[in-house]
């Protein structure tokens, strides 16, 4: 199920694409970051792959940064076991990916929604909640 934004003004977990987008320059995803429509949460897992993809000590400290004002979800025993679940029942059907369904989890674990650009890997994930953010 999709939500539109502007319905929306709790927190979400936000996925890993819109901030790559944010990272590359994509003016939609520049105006979300600036007046966020939710309150923006980070999954451990979306905080490593950005880390993973700085190529020197400056953009290290420059994600740092970024990730600073907002909450970075911690992957607990739940979310981790969920995680597992979830790549198990849709990474052939669906092409979840191991991050991606860690992302997942932690959404569901938290009980708040995953704003991605990419819904489609997380489609039949029941009880996770989807929102675009642009």
């Amino acid at each position: 199920m999709t939500i539109r934004l502007e319905t929306f003004r709790q927190p979400a977990v936000v996925a890993t694409d819109v901030c790559f987008d944010l990272a590359l320059g994509v003016s939609e995803a520049v105006e979300f970051f600036r007046q966020p429509p939710v309150e923006i949460r980070l999954a451990t897992a979306t905080y490593l792959e950005l880390l993973q993809a700085a190529r020197r000590p400056e953009e290290q400290r420059r994600l740092r940064r970024f990730v600073q004002p907002y909450a970075v979800l911690s992957l607990g025993p739940m979310a981790s076991s969920k995680a597992v679940e979830l790549l198990l029942a849709h990474s052939l059907s669906d092409g979840l990916e191991a991050l991606q369904a860690l992302v997942a989890a932690t959404a569901l674990a938290h009980e708040i929604p995953l704003v991605t650009r990419n819904p489609e890997p997380y489609r039949n994930i029941a009880d996770l909640r989807l929102l675009r953010p642009y």
